[in-house]
């Protein structure tokens, strides 16, 4: 029997003697190597979003400091939802289209930040949620029909097509 867990030597343990039950909490537990890939882009994944934040909170303090909390809040939650959707369509930075459409959604963004009145108001979170969501959407939008003309050719062949016949050969 572990000494730490109390789950008796047995079946379910390796032959290095590492304890093989799910979850144990016996130190002598070893994850499986999809739990830990998993779990280390979790962390990957919080560590970003948090130095999103951080990096971009420069942008309301500036704003706030001469008196425009309202567009120090606009700007700062549009350089978050540009920065997220850049992480989450990282694979494709290695194309030029790409970072040139991303320079022309910062480029939209700049006037839609500095020329609308945007209230200096307290605003609740869930109130300004839909905003951040619309606009990360349309930057998704942005990006996917871009890649679509780039690329035409990799949507749907005929032969993809559920039910489609293949009367060529």
């Amino acid at each position: 029997m572990c000494k730490h867990c109390g789950h008796d030597y047995g079946d379910h343990w390796h032959e290095n003697n590492k304890c093989a039950v799910k979850d144990c909490q016996c130190p002598s537990y070893e994850k499986p190597d999809e739990e830990k890939a998993e779990r280390k882009k979790q962390l990957t994944t919080w560590l970003w979003s948090m130095a999103a934040v951080v990096l971009t909170s420069p942008f309301f303090f500036l704003f706030n400091s001469v008196g425009k909390s309202g567009t120090g809040r606009a700007a700062w939650l549009s350089a978050v939802a540009i920065l997220l959707a850049m992480k989450v369509r990282w694979e494709l930075r290695n194309y030029l289209w790409f970072w040139l459409t991303m320079a022309c959604i910062v480029g939209a963004h700049i006037p839609l930040v500095l020329l609308v009145p945007w209230t200096s108001r307290w605003i609740p979170a869930i109130g300004l949620l839909p905003i951040v969501v619309a606009d990360i959407a349309v930057i998704f939008g942005c990006l996917h029909l871009i890649e679509k003309w780039r690329s035409p050719n990799s949507g749907s062949k005929d032969s993809d097509v559920a039910g489609s016949v293949n009367i060529a050969n």
